[in-house]
């Protein structure tokens, strides 16, 4: 018990002072060398189990993150913006690479010199087969391919042969929209007459030469809320072709989806458009490094899925974004936990970097944990059994050393019984025993100081008949 006059100390750091003062620390780091003397195998198989989890794993990492977009002012480029800011207030650094296109994004993330290691592209130009160091985290947007022309209004089942004749942008070589086009108008592509009519310019371009009446025609894939998709949805001398063929296309180009404009859902005070028109829409993914961290990974997740409940999306409902639609790569590791699990609601607490090291660490944490402490249980049984045997076999030793002592007679035999017994004495010291054994350990020791003193008796008891003898 303290003595009454003991002042119980009236702050933190009044407490640490007594506490040192007073020998805790010394009681305390003594209490803990006993632990370590016990569990010594124990406390480093551990510890080299976590440096090795922790270099297998790497739950920490500060990459930056290089995403690859297209062109300014595109659907692609404003969403890249909008990672950034989310993924600013999530503690990641994001940095944004403007490509002419999303091809030339998408083969900076393929190439090894490039720092990029995310991209925005279109499904289905390309497979994991071609790239397997490249995975998905699903698709981020529903970008529909549109087809604005000038003049009446036409009804053709074929526009690619159609607009061949008229001049027709199709986007800058190199880019995803080029790409497509000349996987849809695969006709063409034997006809060197119409080159001269199939030209490559850039969005801005294009824009302006289809409003002044220089080119007949303009192709793309965009977002239907982009600034370009509404500046020519709301210009009165353009039209928007309706895929007739769509089905065909889609069965031919199976990365390819079939969306609706319904009747008067551009503007249904003017009721435009007049008829539904029926497009076809490629989904843009999200592709990365296959070796991008976790952490990373999951920020980019978490900022698609605010992105698309904030944007009004004309073609996917709300919260129906991000999604695993094209199949061209594989998802990666983080994404299935994400379509299977949704976000672990430890994110909702955590920031990302943290949230992402102890979703990592808790389930091999906890198998290692469960693992370990079954066979540390075995481990001791069998160090019990073993300290059992030992105890047993002492008790025999004892046993036939009081009978020898019994029948002995010559005082140097009897220091020769008395060696041995130290070394069995110094044996049990050093051998462990676990608590279940206290009691009897405790027996055994002394036993052997009572054999012990019998030996010096029996040799006392002989150099006083010796002495009586002389």
């Amino acid at each position: 018990m303290s003595d009454k006059n003991t002042k119980f100390p009236d702050s933190v750091q009044s407490y640490l002072i007594h506490y040192f003062n007073n020998g805790g620390f010394n009681r305390e780091l003594s209490s803990w060398l006993w632990v370590f003397r016990f569990y010594w195998l124990a406390i480093i198989f551990t510890f080299l189990i976590l440096i090795s989890l922790v270099i297998y794993l790497k739950p920490i990492s500060f990459e930056k993150i290089y995403l690859a977009n297209g062109q300014y002012g595109t659907t692609s480029n404003i969403m890249a913006n909008e990672f950034k800011k989310i993924l600013s207030k999530q503690g990641l650094s994001l940095e944004l690479i403007t490509t002419v296109g999303l091809e030339e994004g998408f083969f900076l993330l393929e190439d090894d010199k490039s720092k990029v290691n995310a991209s925005l592209y279109p499904g289905g130009l390309d497979t994991y087969k071609k790239f397997p160091d490249i995975v998905s985290l699903g698709a981020i947007e529903i970008a529909p391919i549109w087809l604005f022309y000038r003049g009446p209004k036409i009804d053709v089942d074929d526009p690619f042969t159609y607009f061949s004749k008229k001049k027709i942008s199709i986007g800058l070589k190199g880019t995803a929209n080029n790409k497509i086009f000349h996987l849809l108008a695969d006709n063409l592509k034997n006809d060197p007459t119409i080159s001269k009519n199939i030209l490559e310019l850039s969005y801005s371009e294009a824009e302006s030469k289809l409003k002044s009446g220089e080119i007949d025609a303009m192709f793309f894939m965009q977002d239907y809320e982009s600034p370009i998709t509404q500046r020519l949805l709301n210009d009165p001398n353009l039209n928007i072709y309706s895929f007739n063929l769509a089905d065909a296309y889609i069965k031919k180009f199976p990365f390819l989806i079939k969306v609706t404009i319904p009747r008067g859902a551009i503007d249904i005070g003017k009721l435009q458009p007049k008829q539904e028109i029926t497009l076809l829409a490629n989904t843009i993914n999200l592709l990365i490094e296959k070796n991008m961290h976790a952490s990373s990974q999951w920020g980019l997740l978490i900022a698609a899925k605010e992105i698309n409940a904030n944007e009004n999306n004309f073609f996917a409902k709300d919260g129906n974004l991000p999604k695993y639609l094209d199949h061209s790569f594989p998802l990666s590791s983080v994404a299935q936990i994400y379509y299977q699990n949704g976000v672990p609601s430890i994110f909702s607490y955590l920031s990302v970097r943290s949230a992402t090291l102890l979703y990592q660490l808790w389930v091999p944490l906890l198998t290692i944990f469960i693992t370990f402490s079954f066979f540390i249980r075995k481990f001791i049984q069998i160090r019990e059994f073993i300290a059992e045997k030992i105890i047993q076999h002492s008790y025999e030793q004892l046993h036939l050393f009081k009978n020898e002592i019994e029948t002995c007679d010559s005082a140097s035999e009897l220091h020769i019984i008395l060696g041995k017994i130290d070394i069995l004495k110094k044996n049990i010291q050093l051998t462990w025993f676990s608590f279940h054994l206290a009691e009897s350990s405790l027996n055994l020791d002394l036993s052997i100081d009572s054999i012990k003193e019998l030996v010096k008796q029996k040799i006392d008891h002989l150099s006083k008949i010796n002495l009586s003898e002389t």
